[in-house]
């Protein structure tokens, strides 16, 4: 039976959601109505009004499902397996539901699902939602393609996987590694989305006591998963320094996403019964401004004067299951949302990065490497300021970036000419206005294979005032000159 859509803030919505409620998951009318105005109230709020939703049961939820099979099939108190799916649509005009007509309109509207599961504490499971369709939405993250259905009709959105904890199965950690496995398993075919059960399958021999109910996990865990899912990862502790915080935005930068695990105590001096320890994914960062551009500071390395893109001060994008999908906070303040004083406190405390297993530069090294190569070339040393832009693509993507680029065409023949990994380190060069209006004025390409940091054994391409150093198909470096220096547009495919 085709569903109609509801408008968004509605009784009519409401009276849905609750009836759904009431007939699927066998709640009585107060507990229904408390969770349906609980669910407006914090997730439908951050949403922009001109919405529309279809209201769906009984929905086979994989991940849901996946846990019920697991562990609430065993409590005496009956559970539901079933849930409710809400689809949103943006400016549909409810007389049009049934049509077959339409159905390339709402292809064109759907902006995402949130599945509503019989968990009591926390009832939103799966859900990917666009971020179009968010009051609050100035911001670059990862993305990718995520099939869905609504009334049959299959569909997709863009958007980053997300659910809330149910406190039982799934808890800050687990959900933190299985949106991460969402998304690189929708965007990659080398990975695979996880199941909760398969996520307590791989801790199974790491555990010494019972894995259900869950307590969560440690850093370390977190990194053992990812290592048990075809990844080559790294854990690394969080001081606050500068350096911490630009090597957790250079992978950010790159499309990869980064769970935080953050706490409010270092030391025992902090109240026991206000200590938090959390986990969260960092998937972004908002569109930097004119203002926060120009208020970074420089630094100076044999003369010359760089500004670091990752040193501009900005709110970065986190998946945390206690809110809605893409709250934004300051590194150095990664809970400041919450209202809490004890979460206010919280800190970074170690970063878990899910990386490809061949790449084996860090970027820290990269800079390293850019602000010390470049002032071999002639006329760098003009006073100007220089500004990077450190991250991380495929060779294949960024070739064909290059194919579509207005860069000069010298410099294109270079490039493409150039023997690339799977992946590479970019470093765009330019200025405070190149970073605010999107261009770069040269670039350095490294090998993400190669770790070495001396004798340019990394370095593939340094192009910059009409300059190039640039390895030849015997890989053996090559000096340029007289490639036209132009600006050309930014590479912007990692965050979107």
């Amino acid at each position: 039976m085709m569903q109609n859509p509801y408008k968004i803030g509605t009784a009519e919505l409401h009276n849905a959601i609750v009836a759904g409620m009431k007939e699927q998951f066998g709640w009585d009318d107060a507990t229904a109505d408390n969770k349906t105005t609980k669910l407006e109230k914090k997730y439908f709020s951050v949403l922009i009004p001109n919405l529309a939703v279809v209201v769906e049961y009984p929905y086979v939820d994989k991940v849901y499902r996946n846990s019920y099979y697991r562990y609430y099939s065993g409590k005496a108190k009956q559970v539901s397996r079933d849930c409710i799916r809400l689809s949103f649509f943006i400016d549909t005009d409810p007389s049009i539901a049934g049509n077959p007509m339409i159905h390339e309109i709402w292809e064109q509207q759907y902006r995402g699902f949130m599945i509503l599961r019989p968990t009591e504490l926390n009832i939103v499971g799966r859900n990917a939602i666009s971020p179009d369709i968010y009051i609050e939405n100035n911001f670059l993250i990862c993305k990718t393609e995520i099939p869905a259905s609504v009334n049959g009709l299959k569909v997709e959105v863009e958007a980053f996987p997300a659910s809330s904890q149910d406190s039982e199965t799934m808890v800050c950690a687990e959900t933190a590694v299985w949106a991460t496995m969402e998304y690189f398993g929708n965007r990659y075919a080398e990975y695979s989305p996880v199941r909760p059960s398969h996520i307590i399958k791989l801790l199974k021999n790491q555990s010494f006591s019972r894995q259900l109910p869950s307590s969560g996990l440690t850093s370390e865990q977190i990194c053992y998963l990812f290592k048990n899912m075809n990844f080559q990862p790294i854990l690394r502790p969080v001081y606050g320094e500068e350096s911490d915080y630009g090597m957790i935005g250079s992978f950010v930068e790159s499309g990869i996403p980064v769970v935080l695990s953050i706490t409010n105590y270092v030391d025992e001096s902090y109240p026991v019964g206000d200590r938090v320890g959390h986990a969260i994914l960092c998937i972004g960062h908002e569109r930097v401004s004119e203002k926060s551009v120009n208020e970074v500071g420089n630094f100076e390395v044999n003369g010359l004067n760089f500004v670091d893109y990752d040193n501009i001060k900005k709110r970065f994008v986190y998946i945390d299951d206690n809110f809605p999908a893409y709250r934004m906070d300051y590194l150095d303040t990664p809970a400041d949302s919450y209202k809490e004083k004890k979460w206010k406190d919280c800190r970074i405390r170690f970063a878990s990065y899910p990386l490809y297993e061949k790449i084996l530069l860090m970027p820290n090294s990269v800079k390293y490497m850019a602000t010390n190569f470049l002032h071999f070339l002639k006329g760098v040393d003009d006073g100007r300021e220089i500004t990077l832009r450190t991250f991380l693509a495929s060779g294949r993507s960024y070739k064909d970036y290059v194919c579509r680029n207005n860069m000069p065409e010298e410099m294109k023949e270079m490039i493409l000419n150039l023997y690339l990994p799977k992946f590479i380190w970019v470093v765009e060069l330019s200025s405070r206005e190149g970073l605010i209006n999107e261009y770069s004025e040269g670039l350095l390409i490294f090998d993400s294979t190669e770790p070495k940091l001396t004798n340019l054994t990394s370095l593939e391409l340094m192009c910059y005032k009409g300059q190039a150093v640039y390895k030849d198909n015997k890989r053996a470096l090559k000096y340029a000159v007289n490639v036209p220096n132009v600006r050309f547009d930014s590479y912007r495919k990692n965050l979107r």
